[in-house]
């Protein structure tokens, strides 16, 4: 039940980045489902997670990742990469881009 949680990651297994331990993340599990006070997350195939940075609680950063998997996905859909090592064209020096609704509720 539930796809989008946040929460500290107490544990890594075999071939996860142990970085991560300690960290507050956010993410999308969509394997098994979030509402829980454990879930086990395989990085490749449970969907995907973010590490917050410290000024983003947890309670917020779990509203984050549907829509932001959606903002990605248009993004790309656009050819305008949003990540820095991606290439591809970007707004220019000035101009801005306008993120309406960025949600599933919207589709692509």
């Amino acid at each position: 039940m539930g796809s989008d949680a946040a929460g500290i990651v107490e544990k890594a297994g075999p071939g996860v980045d142990e970085s991560y331990i300690g960290k507050t993340v956010a993410f999308s599990n969509m394997a098994s489902g979030a509402w829980a006070d454990y879930v086990l997350l395989n990085p490749n195939k449970s969907g995907y997670m973010i590490v917050l940075p410290p000024s983003v609680p947890a309670a917020g950063g779990a509203s984050l990742p549907i829509p932001v998997g959606t903002i990605f996905s248009a993004f790309i859909k656009l050819g305008l990469p949003p990540l820095g090592n991606l290439k591809g064209p970007r707004p220019g020096e000035g101009q801005w881009m306008l993120v309406w609704s960025a949600s599933t509720a919207v589709g692509l």
